[in-house]
């Protein structure tokens, strides 16, 4: 008689007596035999045969021949499989799996026995990447504008369909947009205009506003606008007649003699303007009945000397008048046959006119009081 016990149980033989039976025993035939069988928690007996015959644990058999009793057992753990295909990393059981493989791991079923899991993991892998890009004032990436510089990212989708990162290292140079004003006289045409970025010259033959756009690249490679306004004022050319029998007073200047001056005055734009004076003086310096007076110096400071060129006329009746550009008359002295001296120290800077009256005439000179 054998006896064959699977994993995980065991097989008693006793006889009627209680007496057990080792394997390998030779007992009789027809003898009867107790077959007792146990298992552990996590298996359980499917079948026990006695030469072919079934028979449950307790049983009592006859022997009938050499017999094998066997016993036939199936585990009560369980066995499963989970298939995983992730991004860069996987998380199961408190584990965080970074490459490709077979993982098990061990739990307790419902009948406290193992159950063992296999996890069939495939890890494929993220894309990161770089660009760099210079732009002008903004840069489109991706569908979004931007502005400043900085680093930006984007996430796309490579062909293991995990993210692919790129990010954008972005310098953004703006441009320059700047305005520059001039005003000009017509008489300054052609105009040279230059200031280390525009170099040219302004031919314009009429007053006019001129709006000029010029495209220039800045240090960084942009565009850079500089828009100028360049306003041509005109230049007038006026003329006027004056006659008089004394000297004529022009914008502080004193005119005695017939003839044609000039002045250039700024007009209302502050451009130059041509004034022609045309004089006539009725009594001149050539026609004062053949005398004249000297003054010195001219300009003056303290004294101013007035000497008669012809002594005989300047007699006791002529008399030499101080008087301002306005004709107002100062001082009055008797003229000098010689030289007559008169003070004028105390008067302020500017123009100032001498008329010296005889029985011959009257002349009129101006002097400059420094």
């Amino acid at each position: 008689m054998q006896t064959l016990a699977a994993e995980g149980s065991t097989i008693t033989v006793t006889d009627l007596n209680g007496n057990e039976v080792p394997s390998g025993s030779t007992v009789l035939h027809a003898d009867k035999l107790i077959v007792q069988t146990t298992h552990e928690q996590c298996y359980n007996i499917i079948g026990n045969l006695a030469n072919d015959m079934a028979f449950t644990s307790g049983d009592t058999i006859t022997v009938t021949g050499d017999m094998v009793i066997s016993t036939q057992t199936l585990p009560l753990f369980n066995t499963g499989d989970t298939i995983a295909v992730v991004c860069n990393n996987y998380d199961w059981y408190g584990t965080t799996y970074t490459t490709s493989g077979d993982y098990t791991h061990t739990l307790t079923n419902v009948a406290g026995c193992d159950s063992v899991v296999t996890l069939h993991l495939t890890v494929n892998y993220s894309n990161t990447g770089d660009t760099t890009a210079v732009a002008c004032d903004s840069f489109d990436w991706f569908g979004t504008t931007y502005t400043s510089s900085g680093d930006y990212s984007y996430t796309l989708t490579n062909a293991s369909g995990c993210d692919s990162v790129v990010t954008l290292h972005l310098t953004v140079n703006p441009t320059a947009n700047t305005e520059d004003y001039l005003t000009i006289c017509e008489s300054e045409l052609p105009y040279h205009y230059s200031n280390g970025l525009i170099d040219t010259i302004f031919e314009v033959g009429t007053a006019e506003l001129l709006t000029l756009n010029y495209y220039l690249l800045t240090e960084s490679g942009c565009d850079s606008v500089v828009t100028f306004y360049l306003t041509v004022e005109p230049t007038d050319s006026t003329e006027f007649t004056v006659t008089t029998d004394s000297c004529y007073i022009w914008n502080g200047l004193a005119y005695c003699a017939s003839g044609d001056y000039t002045q250039i005055i700024q007009n209302a734009y502050g451009c130059d303007s041509v004034v022609t004076l045309h004089l006539t003086v009725t009594v001149g310096i050539d026609g004062y009945n053949g005398f004249d007076v000297v003054l010195y110096p001219n300009p003056a400071r303290e004294i101013l000397n007035v000497q008669c060129t012809m002594g005989d006329v300047c007699g006791e009746d002529a008399t030499v008048e101080l008087l301002d550009v306005y004709g107002k008359l100062l001082q009055t002295v008797r003229m000098s046959p010689e030289t007559t001296t008169l003070n004028v120290g105390g008067l302020a800077g500017g123009v100032y006119f001498v008329r010296v009256t005889t029985d011959r005439g009257t002349v009129t000179k101006p002097f400059v009081k420094k």
